[in-house]
């Protein structure tokens, strides 16, 4: 492919030995998507609430999490998660709904960049960056 003038090549490997020999014939980068798949869902299992994860590299990582019951009805400053946890609430995703006067709902999807007067919500999803060990210790309720 690097003869045909593909300038960079992904290719997916099962095993590191695969992978290897990939990068050998001239691969740029290699996906490992089973180990991949089984790294997201271990996270998944462990963290009930968890909507999405994103490995950043040396055990930190970003993730989309539903608030815990704990968390429901404080502000950013009363719950102290840098302080707590050691992990920081990056952004809320916040569904508001609005009813016309006709009786018709409307929701609408809002991004929040959170303040320390922000009062978490029920149906909030928190956007979280930490540790993994830092994250994994947050409540599951």
């Amino acid at each position: 492919l690097k003869e045909m003038g593909v300038e960079h090549i992904v290719a997916r490997a099962m095993t590191e030995t695969q992978g290897t020999i990939l990068r050998a014939v001239g691969a740029d980068e290699i996906a490992f998507a089973e180990r991949e798949s089984a790294l997201g869902w271990g996270h998944r299992l462990s963290m009930p609430r968890l909507e999405h994860y994103m490995d950043l590299g040396e055990d930190h990582s970003l993730i989309y999490m539903a608030a815990p019951a704990a968390f429901c009805g404080k502000t950013l400053q009363e719950l102290g998660l840098r302080k707590k946890y050691g992990v920081n609430l990056v952004a809320l995703r916040r569904t508001d709904i609005t009813e016309s006067k006709l009786g018709r709902k409307t929701r609408t999807l809002r991004i929040i960049v959170p303040q320390p007067d922000t009062k978490i919500r029920e149906d909030d999803v928190l956007v979280l960056i930490g540790s993994n060990e830092s994250l994994s210790a947050l409540p599951v309720d």
